[in-house]
This record gives structure tokens, sequence and C-alpha cells, in this order.
């Protein structure tokens, strides 16, 4: 299984933000993956967190869950099988 681990690159050096993994082969090259992550500024994620309130805002609004009285009835009217094409 792959780990991962966050860490900044710094010219060719790089410094783990958390604990630094336990590496099995101290001392010896290592293979690694360094994925770029694009830096996201304060502004963007203001407004998507607002974007967010408002969808959850228009969600809760529509109160859809509060009309379903009885879940299991519904949750089978919703998964009811369809004849399938050819087969009577």
């Amino acid at each position: 299984m792959l780990e991962t681990y966050s860490a900044v690159l710094e010219n060719d050096h790089l410094h783990w933000t958390n604990e630094a993994p336990e590496l099995q082969s101290q001392g010896h090259p290592v293979t690694v993956l360094v994925t770029i992550l694009d830096e996201v500024s304060v502004n963007d994620l203001a407004g998507k967190k607002e974007k967010l309130l408002q969808v959850m805002t228009r969600i809760a609004k529509r109160s859809g869950l509060a009309a379903i009285t009885d879940p299991i009835a519904w949750q089978q009217e919703i998964r009811a099988d369809r004849e399938l094409p050819g087969r009577d």
C-alpha cells in the first residue's frame, strides 16, 4: 500500500510538514512521487465557503427529507426494479 506524507520542496530538499516517515532503506536512495499542489488563496476559500453555505441553505429550505415519512418504503420505491427489455 502506498503511503502519503506531506512535505515542502525547497530547492532540492524536502522539508516534512509533519513527522518524517521512517524509511526502510536508511542511507540508500528511495524512490518517491511528488505532487505539486496549487496554492489556494484565502479569498478563494472564502468564496467557496460562501457558495457552499448558500447551496446548503437552499437544500435545507426544501425540507426534502422531512417529507419522507417512511424511509424504508421510500427506499423500496426508489430502488424498485424495472422490467428488463426482452424479459417478460
